[in-house]
């Protein structure tokens, strides 16, 4: 008696996505279960292929392909190795050396093998190479730096008075803006009205172009606004330090986690990183961004409790937090990070 095969009710391409095997009735791969002890499925879902040859590995490379096949933790195009790209690569040379008698008529007919193989490139000059130096994004990204470098030179140098007293706001304030820049909410309005506004007949092609490169391009402020958040909070800092008597050594210690928080984030959001460890920046920029927005609000609560005068927290006062502009920009942020 033939030894019954467990079924197989999943799969994975090669790019290690999982998926259901659900096939039709027109695939020549459906072949109905022969075994006695098992029902007849009227419902056209096949869990097994039963083999005709007595050796299946010589049909097709299990011990080879079909565990490697399996969905691996990743799924992004980034994230597989140049040895695995190698064995898809000879997963194909071994089929296409398989004897041909071997091989039953119709999975002949539908095994297709690729006939070039692109020279081996690195991954490095991929991600430098193919990408523009002056692409929308980049541009958007450079002007916002370079907008608030100029601030905080003129805030160090007195010219930007506000600035120089409200640093930590203005770190807080680029907080929202690249909040803002991702909020899925808010872009459906400004996409809407766009169209409304811009897709008129007698507006100029340019300007709609233009529009819509920016549109697709306001990671470039997202990713600027975040680097412009970090040095604002580095000059508060520093600002701190230079009158420690005026804060305690909790806000400042609260404010340098924000701040490592925040380096995590851009670190990990780095082009090198971002593409080739792309998980990684996932999970750091998402569990970053949460536990910054935790310690912003005890930022905020320290900040308005403490008196420099005695050296101590008051009573918390709801009437004096609504007052600090901290409060309502920290509240927008939280509101459209939890909105999605």
């Amino acid at each position: 008696m033939a030894e019954q095969r467990s079924p197989v009710s999943k799969s994975s391409s090669c790019r290690g996505v999982s998926f259901e095997i659900k096939p039709s009735q027109e695939n020549l791969f459906n072949v109905k279960p022969s075994f006695n002890n098992q029902p007849n499925n009227s419902s056209g879902r096949w869990v097994w292929m039963p083999w005709s040859h007595p050796d299946p590995s010589k049909v097709f490379p299990f011990s080879a392909a079909l565990e490697k096949s399996f969905s691996r933790q990743s799924s992004h195009f980034c994230d597989l190795t140049e040895e695995e790209e190698e064995e898809e690569i000879m997963v194909d040379i071994e089929i296409q050396n398989t004897e041909k008698t071997s091989i039953p008529e119709p999975i002949k007919r539908t095994i297709s093998l690729r006939k070039t193989v692109k020279p081996k490139q690195s991954r490095l000059s991929v991600i430098l190479l193919d990408q523009g130096l002056f692409t929308v994004y980049k541009r958007l990204f450079a002007i916002c730096f370079i907008l608030n470098i100029v601030a905080l030179v003129l805030a160090a140098t007195n010219h930007f008075a506000y600035a120089k007293k409200r640093a930590a706001l203005f770190s807080i304030a680029h907080i929202l803006a690249l909040t803002l820049c991702r909020s899925e909410a808010l872009l459906r309005v400004v996409f809407y009205f766009s169209v409304e506004l811009l897709g008129k007949s007698w507006v100029p092609l340019p300007i709609k172009t233009a529009v819509t490169a920016i549109l697709q391009s306001l990671g470039g402020v997202h990713s600027g606004c975040g680097v412009s958040a970090v040095a604002w909070l580095i000059y508060a800092l520093v600002q701190t330090l230079s009158n420690s008597d005026q804060t305690s050594p909790e806000i400042f210690a609260v404010a340098s986690a924000i701040l490592a928080l925040l380096c995590a984030s851009c670190l990990a959001a780095f082009p090198l990183v971002r593409h080739l460890h792309h998980n990684v920046f996932e999970r750091t920029h998402r569990c970053a961004g949460w536990m910054a927005l935790a310690l912003l609000w005890v930022f905020i609560v320290l900040t308005n409790g403490y008196n420099p005068a005695n050296k101590s927290y008051d009573k918390l006062k709801f009437s004096s937090l609504i007052k600090l502009q901290e409060f309502w920009l920290t509240i927008t942020i939280t509101f459209f990070t939890i909105l999605p």
